[in-house]
């Protein structure tokens, strides 16, 4: 495989892994495919896959904790919003460092550069 190929694969799949599930199956794919082609690859793909796996946890834990505010709310109403609000507002910023880190790995992918998600180790 070529490494302009490897160079597009790699930066697809981060590219893709924006999207929360989506991402997932198109790393998936990717790694599928080219599983026996380039190393290079796979080891993006699972990079993309575990940071996809890791945001999906986060977007379950938003959604436990505003089931929390809810209840929350019935019991003191002041403190339910500011648990809404609180909640809101940290979904907001990791989403948002989420959306950086995948357009970053994007980014460096494309360029030949090699790139790795915070907090994961894949081994080659």
């Amino acid at each position: 495989m070529r490494t302009e190929q490897e160079n597009l694969a790699a930066s697809l799949c981060h590219l893709f892994n924006i999207l929360p599930l989506w991402g997932l199956l198109t790393a998936g794919a990717i790694w599928f495919q080219l599983r026996e082609e380039s190393r290079r690859v796979v080891l993006h793909a699972q990079q993309a896959m575990i940071f996809n796996v890791m945001g999906l946890a986060l977007v379950l834990i938003w959604l436990l904790v505003g089931l929390l505010a809810k209840v929350v709310k019935y019991v003191s109403l002041p403190l339910g919003q500011g648990l809404v609000l609180v909640n809101n507002g940290i979904l907001l910023v990791l989403g948002a460092a989420y959306v950086i880190i995948c357009l970053m790995g994007f980014a460096r992918c494309l360029g030949g550069q090699s790139f790795h998600y915070p907090l994961i180790k894949v081994e080659r």
